[in-house]
């Protein structure tokens, strides 16, 4: 008899004499008892992971939302004294521990991480051109929007506006030139105007405080209007908001703001910007 038969014979025998002694019974009722104990642990494991995950995705949303709407006030130094006026500016926005940050000063490796509300308040020289303290952020700004290993940058979801400081007696074309080529590289970075490029005269009989006053009871409406809508869009972490992902500012389609009438003002247009170099 070969081995081959020989096995098969030794397995029947086996198969009829558990089929005898009702083992196969025992197995039977043994597997239906563990199988679904067996299922029930696996799914609260895989429930376990799973929930894990999601506080983990919401924790991380709630942080992003908070660094969102963090305020912010930048300042580019020039002629007058515009630390000064960025705390002016700050007192009247009404929130408690703004931080007040000069362009001169700041590291990039903080910016880019940077993805809140930023407020740019831009002094020039006397022909309306950036100082050396703050030409190198306007370059590091250029470089970049054409990194493209930096393209999943936090700064690159930052919204914020621009206010500059100028004198009109100098022309349209040299009226602080620094505070426009500033809005075009922060958007060409990817970041969101909340407000249109604004101007405050250093020459007008309003005085610089009183201009900036105004030009923060504006911001002050649209952040909050900003922050109560990120607020209120807050979900899941699948939850997917197109406009702030949007390059396009805030306040297109909507009325533009203009300031009090005591504010001098001039808002950007499309064909300024772009003319300028």
């Amino acid at each position: 008899m070969s081995t081959y038969s020989a096995h098969g014979s030794s397995l029947t025998n086996f198969m009829r004499t558990a089929e005898r002694d009702d083992v196969l019974l025992y197995v039977t009722a043994a597997v239906g008892i563990l199988m679904p104990g067996c299922v029930y642990m696996f799914y609260q494991y895989a429930h376990k992971l799973y929930t894990g995950y999601v506080e983990k995705r919401e924790s991380q949303k709630r942080e992003e939302d908070l660094e969102r709407i963090m305020v912010t006030i930048f300042y580019a130094e020039g002629r007058g004294n515009a630390e000064a006026l960025a705390y002016h500016i700050g007192a009247h926005l009404e929130y408690k521990g703004l931080p007040v940050v000069n362009l001169a000063d700041i590291e990039t490796a903080t910016f880019m991480k940077y993805r809140g509300i930023g407020l740019f308040l831009m002094d020039c020289t006397f022909d309306g051109n950036e100082l050396e303290s703050t030409e190198w952020f306007l370059e590091f700004l250029e470089d970049l929007a054409f990194n493209q290993k930096a393209t999943n940058l936090p700064c690159r979801q930052m919204h914020f506006a621009v206010l500059g400081i100028g004198d009109p007696r100098s022309g349209h074309k040299q009226y602080n030139r620094v505070a426009r080529a500033l809005t075009r590289r922060l958007n060409s970075i990817g970041a969101v105007a909340l407000y249109p490029l604004c101007y405050i005269c250093s020459h007008s009989k309003a005085g610089l405080e009183k201009q900036a006053a105004g030009w923060a009871s504006c911001i002050a409406k649209v952040v909050d209007k900003y922050t109560t809508r990120i607020t209120k869009c807050s979900r899941s972490f699948w939850y997917y908001n197109s406009e702030s992902s949007s390059n396009k500012s805030d306040t297109d389609g909507d009325e533009q703001e203009f300031l009090s009438d005591h504010v001098d003002y001039i808002h950007e247009s499309e064909n300024d910007a772009d003319g300028d170099d």
